[in-house]
């Protein structure tokens, strides 16, 4: 049976202060401007709630009558909508039975501290049709259900503090919205049909996806894919493969962070790796490259600190983009014991199987080696050095603003066999005199 007490004697003082006779208020809409608590209980739950000025309701307290493992929030109370939930204080024994949540499609706000004292709750539930700003940071949390009644997503983020079973996941976008120092599975359903590019799946231990979604896949490695795997999407972070080979028909590489990946097999079929995909991998140590790589995106091998032998097809030139190789041990230059006559610094240049990918400071001549095929972008941008380059026939590619802001080059020596010369390449040499272009 449903019980109901509203506090109306603030209402009846103001109103005897006044003047004005009690009979002769009109409570309704005295309370579309005034704000009130009450109570409110159903055949499980006492509910403490506040109604404001839109009669829209807020929980901010909850009690249990009877036992059962799940609260289901109310969509409304007393004919009130339940639109925000402040306070979920379940930090007593008596709660131990309750270890499930059920956030309803009405519900668009919830606070930072909601669940901060829920230590007993390890599944919850949103299906919020208007999520504008739902903060979950729960201590115990074992699994997560965002179902499709989600429409929109403005801001917030569910996180716990403990490693999760599983995420089930099936708002229509794939973003950062969930957090766990270790997420076990990622359950990704039907409704799924895009994926935030810097979507982060780090803590990630194994992606699955729904047989019936249309958009994307998975391998038996828990590795995310467009549904006809011709993109790698994102590679499970927490997956302990020491070894990973890129599937046959891949063409693009997104993100393939690992933690524990030493060595990687890139197919044939893949033409484009993008910017940060490898980076910051710990233990990365070893790349075969695919024989028919077209670019390679800036920071994409960045900051692998064991990373010291990429193997890239020598024989044709390919878009390199800036920092590439960034922090590195191929960048910082090998050790002896692991000296590789094909990716050497000389004249202050790295090469890496024919390709010039990055530069040091305080050069000021250079003579590229012969043989080189490519010149990444942004090489000697912004050396206060560097005067004079010549670079030699084999060289097919120029990359975007290579020689952009050196401000001393004075002259360069280019061959006409060039096939592609980026953007803004000289842009800003103010000394620039002489650009002589050779036969060949």
């Amino acid at each position: 049976m449903k019980k109901t007490k509203k506090i109306v004697a603030a209402f009846l003082c103001v109103a005897m202060l006044f003047g004005i006779s009690p009979h002769n208020i009109n409570f309704n809409e005295f309370i579309i401007f005034k704000a009130f608590a009450a109570e409110y209980s159903d055949d499980y739950f006492v509910y403490n709630y506040e109604v404001d000025s839109a009669q829209n309701a807020t929980i901010t307290g909850v009690y249990p009558l009877n036992d059962t493992d799940t609260l289901n929030i109310p969509e409304s109370i007393d004919g009130y909508t339940v639109v925000s939930i402040d306070l979920l204080n379940m930090n007593y024994d008596y709660y131990k039975s309750i270890v499930k949540v059920v956030i309803p499609s009405t519900v668009k706000t919830v606070s930072e501290h909601a669940f901060e004292m829920c230590p007993y709750v390890t599944q919850l539930t949103i299906n919020s049709k208007i999520w504008d700003s739902i903060y979950v940071s729960a201590p115990s949390l074992k699994i997560i259900n965002i179902t499709s009644k989600v429409e929109t997503i403005v801001s917030g983020y569910i996180s716990s503090s403990v490693p999760l079973d599983e995420v089930n996941y099936d708002y229509a976008v794939l973003d950062n919205i969930f957090s766990a120092p270790y997420i076990s599975l990622l359950n990704i359903g039907e409704n799924v049909e895009a994926i935030e590019s810097y979507f982060d799946t780090k803590s990630i231990n194994e992606i699955y996806v729904e047989s019936n979604n249309q958009h994307f896949s998975n391998d038996s490695n828990g590795v995310l894919f467009n549904k006809e795997k011709t993109i790698l999407y994102n590679y499970p972070g927490k997956n302990m493969l020491e070894k990973y080979v890129i599937p046959d028909g891949v063409k693009i590489i997104k993100n393939c962070f690992s933690e524990d990946l030493t060595e990687i097999t890139i197919s044939n079929t893949v033409t484009a790796i993008d910017s940060h995909a490898f980076s910051n991998s710990p233990h990365l140590e070893t790349v075969y490259c695919s024989d028919n790589i077209e670019s390679i995106g800036s920071y994409a091998f960045g900051n692998c600190p064991l990373l010291k032998l990429v193997v890239l097809p020598d024989d044709k030139p390919i878009m390199i983009d800036s920092n590439t190789f960034d922090g590195t041990l191929i960048y910082e230059g090998l050790p002896s014991d692991m000296a590789d006559e094909n990716i050497i610094w000389d004249d202050d240049v790295l090469y890496i199987y024919n390709h010039a990918v990055a530069s040091k400071e305080n050069t000021a001549y250079v003579i590229m080696q012969e043989g080189t095929k490519s010149i990444a972008n942004s090489l000697f941008s912004g050396s206060e050095t560097l005067e004079s380059v010549y670079i030699p026939n084999s060289v097919g590619y120029l990359g975007s603003n290579a020689f952009e802001n050196c401000i001393k080059l004075s002259s360069i020596s280019i061959p006409g066999s060039i096939k592609t010369i980026g953007s803004d390449t000289f842009s800003g040499c103010s000394s620039l005199k002489t650009v002589k272009i050779r036969d060949g």
